[in-house]
């Protein structure tokens, strides 16, 4: 999990080194959206899958900006009811089965076939 090394060559790194996926915490760093952004893509880039673990459960801002950045997953901290995890899934899924904006840039990066 990366919480230190504010690098977009990170998922490089990782990629070289065999992983698959990493995660990208910003729950207990302090990781801007915009490196985020800039990690998200240079992974995407490298083949490997980055998971951003997002800073809360309880703004809807965090889990969809992060998947809009191009995160393959997310990694939701504190979930501790049956209803924060309804949230968290109507947060991340688009209309009609969520209430998930869409974003104009890379929203295709979001999308799965099927």
């Amino acid at each position: 999990m990366v919480s230190e090394i504010r690098t977009p060559e990170i998922g490089i790194l990782f990629a070289q080194a065999g992983f698959d996926f990493f995660f990208i915490d910003m729950d207990h760093s302090p990781f801007t959206m915009e490196m985020v952004s800039d990690m998200v893509l240079a992974a995407r880039a490298s083949g490997i899958s980055p998971i951003v673990r997002p800073p809360g459960r309880t703004l809807s801002e965090n889990l969809s900006r992060s998947l809009d950045a191009g995160a393959e997953g997310l990694l939701i901290p504190q979930i501790q009811t049956q209803e924060d995890v309804k949230n968290v899934i109507k947060w991340c899924r688009y209309n009609p089965l969520g209430e998930r904006r869409m974003a104009l840039t890379r929203w295709k990066l979001s999308l799965r076939d099927g």
